[in-house]
């Protein structure tokens, strides 16, 4: 497998971009044994090698870099509703305001359960962690189960709420 290290040179790999092996440097990487996910070495590469396999973006970098800016969240729609009402009066000689709100945070998703959706970054994300030991062949640990977004479960319900302001 062709491996670089530090590609930008800031003697640090965990924020460099992803280079996404063939199935051939796949089948020679050397992953250790995860004592966190009781993954063998076989599991991990298997693991890795299903995770490239089922993003077809990723399966068709394979034997490259990822591309800048070529994993993308999809675009999202969300609109709130938002109706007041204000109510003048006099106190001692002077006008005051009273207005009442009510607001409806994410209308989408109170019409329909599947939009409105809010993706999220989890910016821990590592999928694959490499080093580097002092003969320079590089090790791998997979991290199965780890995920670059989702669907952020509060933040893409509806929501609404009633409010007071008073102002004099």
């Amino acid at each position: 497998m062709v491996y670089d290290g530090d590609i930008n040179n800031d003697t640090r790999i965990d924020n460099d971009i992803l280079y996404v092996p063939t199935d051939a440097e796949l089948a020679k990487m050397n992953f250790l044994q995860d004592k966190t996910y009781a993954m063998s070495p076989d599991e991990q590469r298997a693991g890795f090698g299903n995770w490239i396999n089922n993003n077809k973006d990723l399966r068709n970098m394979k034997g490259s870099y990822v591309n800048r800016n070529a994993l993308m969240a999809a675009f999202e729609h969300h609109f709130d509703f938002h109706i007041a009402q204000d109510f003048y009066f006099k106190v001692a000689g002077k006008r005051n305001t009273l207005q009442i709100a009510y607001d409806i945070l994410n209308v989408g998703n109170l019409l329909n359960h599947a939009w409105g959706l809010y993706n999220s970054v989890n910016y821990n994300y590592k999928p694959i962690a490499a080093k580097t030991a002092a003969d320079g062949i590089p090790t791998f640990q997979y991290k199965a189960g780890s995920k670059p977004s989702g669907i952020s479960d509060y933040s893409s319900r509806w929501r609404s709420q009633i409010s007071v302001r008073y102002s004099f």
